[in-house]
């Protein structure tokens, strides 16, 4: 079920890296508010499969995750975004220099 969440929480926030190849986005000044209604929802699923009893019984065979694992699968999940933007600051600073 780490996995799973972990995976998710990875995609949910990778699609806010993909809105450009090159640009960070913390200098983007349009948002998309259809990518944000998306990734909420994403969200709202994810939890729902994972808290609703039944359904993580069908899906993982476990009951539920402990708080701090749910926070440890979000933080990791989070790290795609700085790690993305390292990226692309190393791209831009190749491009600048050819």
């Amino acid at each position: 079920m780490m996995a799973f969440i972990t995976l998710n929480m990875v995609e949910i926030f990778h699609c806010f890296n993909m809105r450009s190849r090159r640009a960070s986005i913390f200098h983007m000044k349009k948002q998309n508010k259809w990518l944000w209604g998306a990734a909420i929802l994403a969200l709202i699923l994810t939890l729902i499969v994972v808290e609703v009893d039944a359904l993580s019984m069908i899906f993982f065979g476990v009951e539920h995750l402990e708080p701090k694992g749910m926070i440890t699968a979000l933080m990791l999940g989070f790290l795609i975004i700085p790690l993305v933007e390292i990226y692309k600051a190393i791209m831009r600073a190749v491009e600048k220099d050819k």
